[in-house]
């Protein structure tokens, strides 16, 4: 790489805009260029000086008159240069005024800009943390998946604990459902007395695995931010801290169903408030609140978040007696699931129900335990499918729904909608929801 392909790439690098590939190619030459490297971190110091604390508008026509003072600034410079240099000569020859003014309007700093700043600080202030405790309040059932949620329902309190060092553990706790890590595996067990043992990086949490290490949280709103695709920020300080705001429509993709619409944080159209310390840019306080065009309602809110706090390790690990463990480390094995698609799996599943045929339901209900098994099986034994629908994808779930019907042998009718999935080393079918 050379200079000139550096200077071009300048305006990217600082809007964030390159792909990790570009962006190590470009750190690489500045590591053996003091000039460019000199280039970058003035043009770096003149746009965190502009990074506004509010959203900013800048006047009517004020970007015609800061870029066309730009360019006779550049023109006079140096005839041939490129476009991509406007930051460094408008740093050089036009006043900080200026500076500002075409780090608004080009769009290098925006809201969006600042608030990945702050995620940035948060992230290198946390990644001194020790450990961690934090007290949560979400809208979900107490025996629900970690992630799943509900507008509608009443609030179920969370405990969290992590250790950082000398490495990895955690704990994450509500009435019905308990999950730690123990630096190895990870184990979750549920008041039904079903437990089981995963591989560390399982999704046992879902999207509350980022609050394990709110850095990861950070990460990935600062990730976001870079995108700034249909969400929009605000930053206001006061004594008490930093306060940031992101706003953002509902993630995945809603045109077969809406079943899984607002069934998750990210599936919902929500506002995340953070809020910073202002010594130093630790995470204070976190809530996220559900929207509708006529309304809000909080769905997480953080009411406690503690650094460095001392944490029994061996409490924090502890099993509890009487749990039936399913190790699912183990890959699911059959063949009645395979190489069939997703209805041709559901309706085998649900007619295997009939007479609760244990070769194929023991293959099909791989994430249920022995003891849901049972309670399944005093349901659904005998059960007689009298309508299967056509599949459908919803959201961000990485399988399908099956709306479907059963009459049950005390001659009621059920609706479900059976979530399916095929994302195993062996491509098996497996019931991840629905009854």
């Amino acid at each position: 790489m050379n200079c000139r392909y550096f200077q071009d790439r300048l305006t990217d690098l600082l809007a964030g805009e390159l792909s990790p590939e570009e962006q190590q190619q470009l750190e690489r030459h500045m590591a053996r260029c003091p000039a460019c490297a000199e280039e970058y971190r003035s043009a770096r110091e003149a746009l965190d000086t502009a990074t506004p604390r509010i959203d900013v508008t800048a006047p009517a026509g004020l970007e015609a008159r800061i870029l066309e003072a730009a360019r006779q600034a550049q023109a006079a410079a140096k005839p041939a240069a490129p476009r991509r240099r406007l930051i460094r000569i408008a740093a050089s020859a036009l006043s900080a005024a200026a500076v500002i003014a075409v780090a608004l309007t080009i769009g290098l700093n925006t809201p969006a800009r600042a608030a990945r700043n702050c995620f940035r600080q948060a992230i290198a202030s946390m990644s001194e943390a020790k450990s961690l405790t934090m007290e949560l309040n979400i809208r979900t059932y107490p025996l629900e998946n970690f992630s799943y949620t509900n507008p509608e329902l009443e609030f179920v309190p969370h405990t969290l604990q992590v250790v950082y060092t000398p490495s990895l553990m955690w704990r994450i706790e509500k009435p019905d459902r308990k999950a730690l890590f123990d630096g190895k595996q990870i184990y979750m067990w549920r008041s039904s007395g079903d437990g089981f043992i995963q591989p560390a990086n399982a999704g046992v949490l879902e999207e509350l695995s980022l609050l394990v290490d709110p850095r990861m949280l950070m990460f990935r709103e600062q990730e976001a931010a870079a995108l700034a695709k249909d969400a929009s920020y605000t930053i206001t300080h006061d004594a008490q801290g930093v306060h940031l705001t992101v706003t953002s429509p509902p993630q995945g993709d809603y045109r077969q169903s809406d079943y899984a619409l607002n069934s998750s944080i990210t599936e919902s159209d929500t506002r995340r408030e953070y809020t910073f310390s202002p010594d130093d840019g630790r995470l204070l306080s976190a809530r996220i609140v559900f929207l509708t065009p006529t309304a809000e309602r909080t769905l997480v809110e953080a009411t406690r978040i503690v650094y460095d706090m001392p944490v029994d390790t061996a409490a924090l690990t502890a099993l509890p007696d009487g749990i039936a463990w399913t190790d699912l480390r183990q890959a699911p094995t059959g063949a009645h699931l395979v190489d069939i698609d997703v209805k041709q799996a559901a309706e085998l599943i649900l007619h295997a129900m009939t007479a609760w045929d244990s070769d194929i339901l023991d293959e099909a209900l791989y994430f249920y335990g022995p003891n849901e098994r049972k309670e399944l099986r005093t349901r659904y034994e005998g059960a007689v499918p009298a309508a299967i629908a056509a599949p459908v994808q919803s959201g961000e779930y990485a399988g399908q729904f099956i709306p479907c019907k059963l009459l049950l042998r005390n001659g009621k009718t059920e609706k479900l909608m059976l979530a399916l999935r095929n994302d195993t080393p062996g491509g098996q079918w497996l019931v991840d929801g629905g009854l």
